[in-house]
């Protein structure tokens, strides 16, 4: 009974969150986008249109829980129209780091890594690793000023799907230089 009730508590409490925040009227406009969204993972390397929705469903998933998690963290402060202050603490203490907003669609839409199996030179599987590399690119996309190579995150190799429908491919050692 205690688990229901409590259930019911929490439920509420994210509708109540969910509405003001106006998320009943950007369902539509969502919509749309996962429509597109889904439309190009389908064209990709993504072999069938379950693993298309299933990524699809991946990306939207991750973006309401991030836009959940910083409504009750308030840690971005708006100081103009384009530029933002976001706070961090390290240490017990308190940073913050002043940056521009770019707006448009992200320059990088899919990142992909394929493991050789046997130690052959032959491509083994491709896996989409987007969650572990593009956060590091930073809201400039300018990989906040330093240098990344595929070693960093321990690939052999990492392939950026650009949403120009281009692809660049970056080797072991070889460093990402994507604009």
């Amino acid at each position: 009974m205690f688990f229901l009730i409590l259930g019911a508590i929490v439920s509420t409490g994210i509708s109540i969150v969910l509405y003001k925040n106006d998320f009943h009227l950007t369902v539509k406009d969502n919509f749309e986008k996962f429509k597109e969204l889904n439309s190009f993972l389908s064209h990709t390397k993504h072999t069938g249109k379950c693993k298309a929705l299933m990524s699809s469903c991946n990306v939207v998933m991750k973006t309401v829980w991030l836009n959940i998690v910083h409504k009750f963290m308030n840690n971005i402060e708006h100081i103009d129209k384009n530029t933002v202050a976001i706070s961090y603490v390290l240490d017990g203490v308190l940073y913050k780091v002043v940056t521009r907003r770019r707006r448009g669609p992200p320059m990088v839409m899919m990142v992909l890594t394929s493991e050789t199996t046997g130690g052959s030179d032959t491509d083994g599987d491709v896996i989409e690793v987007s969650s572990e590399i593009i956060p590091y690119m930073g809201p400039e996309r300018n990989w906040h000023l330093r240098k990344f190579t595929p070693v960093f995150w321990g690939k052999e190799n990492l392939t950026f799907e650009m949403t120009s429908g281009e692809s660049r491919t970056f080797k072991r050692d070889e460093e990402i230089v994507l604009f």
